[in-house]
């Protein structure tokens, strides 16, 4: 890897930074720089000066008035597990990466309010593994749990597998802080419900990529842990007969349905093929596959088992799928959303498939629901 040759302006730039940040949060090695220089899916890769790695919001504000003086573009990133390269800089090589995977502590759980307050860094899963401590959940979850940081799953406004029921990562901000582009600090943690002052910089800042602000903390929502849950996989014959099936579960299981996944058989055989340990649900072949969770976290409530069972016996009456297996195991529900969260492996074989799901579905939703997609 080739870093930028600095030129006096930008050279004093670095030195500032270095003095910042000291070499635990500063380097412009190149062996450190590498991992980070590439997208998650190995299709582009960019070139930088260096690489910041702040531990605290007061020092994202001083090396954004920094890099504001010197006109250096700042290029934020989490765990750089995003699949549009929004987190990989240019092949300039004037831009610094901004990491915030050092700032990854978790302030603390509300349970009365069903809060959490952490920094951007805060990795995903870590953050389910705490809520459950506290027989709580934060319910967005995705293939990249592993790695995505709380700061990047709200500049890209996340969906997740769980949007039916709980909304994008919009839906389940409190209140964020921030760092604005000259170095001030936007401080909106305060979760207050009843707020209607004037614009709301939150909102704006979540889905900005960090063109507005660097996100640096967050106050999210969580809800109850699951009871239980069963997770069906459906065979079809077309996105129609999909959406039909969506209406269908979503009629009487609203509140109940968190998953709903579409994806052609081509995709599965993919998986299958080139991911180890994974196998297809259903003995027969289908042009379509339907993934559904149904989940339980009332006590009163009917088991997911047998909604599930009972719902997938009315659809194959009313011939919205053509065959459907249950769940019967926690390891086998993960058994199957392994096979949808591998479609878009790094390192999988060159098929557009995140591509290919996305253009086939676009037909069975209603025009005025789409967003228009930047290719």
């Amino acid at each position: 890897m080739e870093l930028m040759t600095a030129s006096p302006a930008n050279q004093q730039a670095l030195d500032a930074f270095r003095r910042l940040l000291g070499p635990k949060g500063y380097s412009d090695d190149a062996d450190d720089l590498s991992p980070w220089l590439t997208d998650w899916r190995g299709r582009y890769t960019g070139r930088a000066a260096a690489m910041l790695s702040p531990n605290s919001t007061q020092q994202v504000s001083a090396l954004v008035k920094i890099a504001a003086a010197h006109k250096i573009a700042l290029v934020p990133q989490g765990g750089n597990s995003g699949m549009v390269a929004g987190a990989t800089p240019d092949e300039s090589g004037k831009a610094v990466l901004l990491s915030m995977r050092r700032m990854n502590r978790i302030i603390g759980v509300d349970q009365g309010e069903c809060t959490v307050r952490c920094e951007a860094g805060v990795i995903l899963h870590n953050l389910h593994e705490l809520a459950a401590q506290h027989r709580l959940r934060f319910p967005l979850t995705l293939g990249g749990k592993g790695s995505a940081t709380i700061g990047g799953l709200i500049s890209t406004n996340a969906g997740g597998t769980q949007v039916l029921r709980h909304g994008t990562m919009r839906a389940l901000v409190n209140g964020i802080e921030a760092v604005l582009p000259d170095g001030s600090i936007y401080d909106g943690l305060s979760p207050l419900k009843k707020d209607n002052r004037g614009y709301d910089l939150k909102h704006l800042m979540i889905g900005a990529e960090g063109t507005l602000g660097i996100v640096t903390a967050a106050n999210l929502q969580l809800v109850p842990g699951l009871i239980d849950r069963c997770v069906i996989w459906a065979g079809v014959n077309s996105p129609q007969e999909a959406y039909r099936l969506l209406l269908f579960m979503q009629a009487g299981l609203r509140g109940r349905l968190e998953g709903f996944e579409i994806l052609p058989n081509r995709a599965l055989h993919a998986v299958l093929r080139h991911i180890d340990g994974t196998r297809s649900p259903l003995t027969s072949s289908h042009p379509w596959h339907i993934l559904m969770e149904i989940v339980q976290d009332d006590p009163a409530t009917l088991s997911p088992q047998t909604i599930a069972e009972d719902y997938m016996a009315q659809a194959l009456e009313q011939g919205l799928i053509t065959d459907a297996v249950c769940s019967a195991s926690e390891s086998q529900a993960e058994a199957f959303w392994k096979i949808r969260d591998s479609i878009a492996r790094r390192n999988a074989p060159k098929v557009r498939l995140c591509n290919m799901i996305s253009a086939c579905l676009l037909p069975i939703w209603p025009a005025s629901s789409l967003m228009k997609v930047r290719r």
